[in-house]
């Protein structure tokens, strides 16, 4: 009888959770409609065709995949701007309509091939200025022929690579049938005198969906565009879309044909029918939904090369560690036609991995190009090993000879090459007659290479060394014997080079398999005779060198990049950095990408030695427990020190100030050697103010300066009444037995504690806490309380939650207990005793019987806050604040996430909005009336551009603004 009546008091609450758990339920139009509604935003949902999909059948239309080549940064385009750029534009009314009609993808998730389509076809009619042409191109020819994807998914990016390579027919040669098995042969037989084809493609954005450069780039022509499509998207009827409730459904391309600066929204064309939205079309707000990220765009022509020319293409410089320099570089266009140019900064570090080991060698030792702490090779790698020079002049027939094994990425598994590349890591032997200044590949007798085009030699993301570099790749599945003729290049000085390369995506670390490459038993011989001979001894004459590639942070190209017009050049300032850096060699690259389909891509080499000065020590890192730590819990500040100067540095002190704590303490450096780093600890305190602050360490009574710039070193802090709100993992407590983070319910956010970890119902015979493991110290605060959220369901009076305190962690006093029944979010406070310890505990502490369960107890929002001594009776001690306040966002600045904090003194109609410095509003955060408090909200600003935003609070009686930095 028990069991059935909990039943049946559960009943209610389990259908409520069942609910939460399955908040997208697409078909009810109703929720979302209250959803846009709660959210504020500004669009429509009503029934449609695509609601009326079983929810697979919706799912299924979501087929692209936002495959990001690996070659995209040198893909990257800088567009002309425009000089007049309208606050609105839309290609379907731009003194004509360049916007083919919106077509029905049907039952397969081939939205991919539509999007790039789409694309075509108005780049097409724009470019040869036919507006009125009837252009109707083949999206099952794409589908069928093109490699680039299926029904259950594909992405745009090879749908235009397929294009630009082979050309798409219309759509009267092969018709659309929402089917990938139908055949290539289907095609009409001359689809080839048919086919239209796109010069090339690049992109206008990488990870920031920068809004000027999307506009820049429609404003020529439409762009095809990735979005993330959440189950509401399905209902969208009309209005500006933003996300407002349901799951991700999965990834959708489509076309932006125009937008509106007014609404912040772009146009896109949808391949949904024109039964779907506004006619086909949709209108999304800016940053919604991952869109505007990595956009292709077609290039109206390609230049003829080579159409780069750099001066200078190579420097060398001495520096100190910490100086900076700038250099000017000119780039010049050779070509009749404009030219897009975009530098791209690498760094290429020197460490070479041929050497002889015993793994997988044939003896004792072979050579081998592999990194033995992982076990193979990584990324981004170019290994020689170089013979000693040897005099062929008088061989009649000089034959080199070897055995190879080589264990390397395969495109059969790693998937295909980009053309004209046919394999991505590879291996392969040249030959030099000028002693090593000049190498080409040499073709080996047997076997021959088994791939003809090497990506990481060849592309310019890599090693840029041009298209057809044959080499080995893949497995080799053993020891190979190898013979080449040498009978070509008989000097008296040749080199003869073993050389791996790999590209930036596939190596050791993905698959354990690939171990690099391997060579032993060389040998080169004229007739029988021995001219030279090794078997993995390592030797003075052998000469072993390899370079890595990384992003080269120590080099700046501020204003870099534009269209150059024919016969014309432009300067491209660099800026030279070295904070940060080690003494050593360093070699960088700049890569100009462009229009300019000459292999390879021009470049510029800068080759820096960096030298320690004589003194220079530098402060790193200034190490708090957290960003935002809670009130009167205990810290003790840190700094990492570096010497990188040449001498020991000793004698000088340090001195690490908090603002807003009255915090100041000195620490006394008795000595710190060269090229040492060590950890400097200061005095621990217990933060009893709220609010931002910033902690300051500097260096002080330290003579011997070269640079001052790391003598001092800031950071920003706050400390906040709220110990934990549990949206992230802070790290402070410790969690027993069933206690655990869920999202099952929350008063403020979409995270809480639950005694069952969101398990419901909870289990009998618990004893499980969740500790403040940091602990408290407010000896010299005034009357502290404790606050917390809470609502319950618990087999009254036998399974209970305690609030408890203890001063050693094994006595513990309870000061508040939970059991029954009260379902709603309430706040509780308890005031904590004064206890003459330097650290307090503070747990939570469910206990359960061994009969009937429930619901169980959830926590949230747990504050500590100080009144002081005297006002415990005043209006004071009731924590509300007596003026209006909006206080500067923390962190600030900061990306993407930002906390903003305001106080009422009464109950207020409150306007929480963002603007940009073009005073457009970007987001409202708060719509509501809300009564007298403390008020705290988190903006996301994902998916706006770095820059200046100003957050203004309007509550009818008062108005404030602060101004916060976003930095991308």
């Amino acid at each position: 009888m028990k069991k059935s009546i909990l039943i049946i008091l559960l009943l209610p609450y389990l259908i409520l959770l069942y609910q939460h758990l399955n908040a997208t339920d697409t078909r009810d139009i109703d929720q979302i409609r209250e959803a846009i509604r709660a959210s504020g935003a500004n669009w429509t949902a009503s029934d449609n065709w695509v609601m009326r999909l079983t929810p697979d059948e919706r799912r299924a239309l979501c087929g692209g995949l936002p495959d990001i080549p690996q070659n995209a940064q040198s893909r990257l385009l800088r567009l002309s701007e425009a000089k007049e750029i309208p606050s609105k534009f839309d290609w379907r009314n731009n003194n004509g309509n360049w916007v083919t009609p919106v077509k029905n993808q049907g039952n397969c998730g081939s939205c991919w091939d539509f999007s790039a389509v789409a694309q075509v076809e108005s780049w097409w009619k724009i470019y040869y200025n036919n507006p009125d042409s009837m252009i109707d191109l083949s999206e099952q020819f794409i589908l069928s022929c093109g490699n680039a994807g299926s029904c259950d998914g594909g992405s745009a990016f090879s749908a235009l690579d397929f294009i630009a390579a082979e050309g798409l027919p219309s759509e009267a040669c092969l018709k659309y049938s929402a089917d990938d098995q139908v055949s290539c042969s289907d095609a009409c037989d001359n689809w080839r005198d048919e086919a239209v084809k796109i010069p090339g493609w690049g992109f206008i954005t990488l990870d920031e969906p920068i809004v000027q450069n999307i506009k820049n780039a429609i404003y020529q022509h439409p762009v095809s565009a990735y979005l993330s499509v959440y189950s509401d998207l399905f209902a969208y009827s009309s209005g500006i879309y933003e996300h407002v409730s349901g799951q991700f459904e999965g990834g959708h391309f489509i076309l932006i044909v125009g937008w509106n600066d007014e609404e912040q929204s772009w146009l896109c064309k949808n391949s949904w029918s024109a039964d779907w939205g506004e006619s086909g079309y949709f209108r999304i707000k800016w940053g919604q939904c991952d869109m505007g990220t990595y956009l292709p765009f077609i290039w109206d022509e390609l230049t003829g090369g080579p159409a780069v020319a750099v001066s200078p293409d190579h420097l060398d410089i001495a520096l100190f560690v910490g100086d900076s320099t700038a250099y000017d570089i000119t780039v010049s266009n050779q070509s009749m036609t404009a030219l897009s140019i975009t530098p791209i900064d690498f760094e290429i570090p020197l460490r070479s991995y041929f050497h002889p080991d015993s793994l997988n060698s044939l003896d004792k030792v072979s050579w081998w190009c592999g990194n033995p702490g992982v076990g193979g090779y990584e990324n981004s790698w170019l290994q020689y090993l170089d013979l000693p020079a040897l005099n062929l002049t008088g061989a009649t027939e000089p034959i080199l000879s070897f055995l190879g094994s080589w264990m390397l990425e395969d495109p059969e598994v790693s998937g295909p090459a980009v053309y004209p590349f046919d394999g991505w890591d590879g291996c392969n032997v040249w030959i030099s007659v000028d002693n090593g200044q000049n190498f080409q590949v040499i073709q080996p007798l047997s076997p021959p290479y088994n791939f003809r085009s090497i990506y990481s030699f060849g592309h310019p993301t890599c090693w840029n060394m041009g298209p057809y570099i044959p080499g080995w790749a893949g497995i080799s599945e053993g020891w190979i014997p190898i013979d080449m003729n040498l009978s070509s290049f008989k000097s008296d000085s040749v080199v003869i080079r073993f050389a791996m390369a790999s590209d930036g995506g596939y190596c050791t670390l993905d698959d354990a398999s690939l171990k690099g490459f391997f060579v032993d038993d060389i040998i080169v011989s004229d007739n029988g005779g021995m001219i030279f001979e090794n078997h993995g001894e390592d030797t003075p004459a052998i000469k072993k060198s390899g370079f890595t590639i990384g992003r080269a942070d120590w080099i700046a190209i501020p204003e870099g990049g534009g269209v150059i017009a024919p016969s014309e050049s432009i300067l491209i300032d660099m800026e030279i950095k070295t904070r940060n850096l080690v003494p050593g060699d360093y070699r960088g690259r700049i890569l100009f990408s462009s229009n300019d389909t000459t292999l390879p891509a021009a470049q510029f080499l800068l080759d820096m030695k960096l030298k320690a000065p004589d003194y220079g020590i530098a402060l790193q890192k200034i190490n708090v427990p957290a960003i935002s730590i809670p009130l009167y819990t205990p810290i003790q500040p840190s700094v990492e020190l570096i010497n990188h100067g040449i001498n020991d540095a000793t004698d000088f002190d340090l001195v690490c100030s908090i603002s807003s704590q009255e915090y100041c303490d000195t620490t006394h450096v008795q000595e710190i050697i060269s090229g040492a780093t060590e950890v400097i600890k200061f005095e621990t305190f217990s933060p009893g103010n709220p609010g931002a602050s910033e902690a300051q360490v500097s260096v002080v009574n330290f003579p011997h300066e070269y640079h001052s710039y790391d003598k001092s070193i800031r950071s920003s802090i706050s400390f906040s009444s709220m110990v934990d709100g549990f949206e992230t993992e802070t790290g402070l407590w410790t969690f027993e037995g069933g206690w655990g983070i869920t999202k099952i319910a929350s008063h403020w956010g979409d995270k809480s504690i639950h005694v069952n970890g969101g398990k419901i119902p909870y289990s009998n015979n618990m004893n499980d806490a969740i500790t403040y493991k940091r602990g408290f110290d407010y000896r010299e605060a005034g009357h502290v309380t404790l606050s917390y959220w809470t609502r319950y369901q618990t087999e009254f009076d036998k399974d209970i939650c305690y609030l408890e305190i203890s001063g050693d962690s094994l006595i513990w006093q309870k000061l508040d207990s939970l059991s029954g029944i009260d379902f709603v979010w309430k706040q509780r406070k308890v005031d904590l005793p004064k206890l003459d310890v330097s650290k307090v505990w503070i747990r939570f502490r469910f206990v359960s019987d061994g009969q009937n369960t429930n619901y169980g107890v959830v926590i949230d929002d747990i504050e500590i806050r100080s009144v002081p001594v005297g006002m415990e009776n005043t209006e004071a001690a009731t924590n509300l604040p007596s003026t209006w306040k909006l206080e500067q966002n923390y962190p600030n600045p900061f990306n993407p996430l930002t906390i903003i904090k305001y106080q009422l003194p009464i109950s207020s109609e409150v306007e929480l909005s963002i603007y940009n410095l073009l005073g457009q509003k970007v987001a409202t955060l708060v719509s509501a009336k809300q009564p007298a408090g403390y008020y705290s909200v988190i903006w996301d600003a994902s998916g706006l551009a770095s820059g200046v935003y100003v957050c203004r609070l309007d509550t009818g009686d008062f108005v404030q603004t602060k101004k916060m930095l976003l930095i991308r």
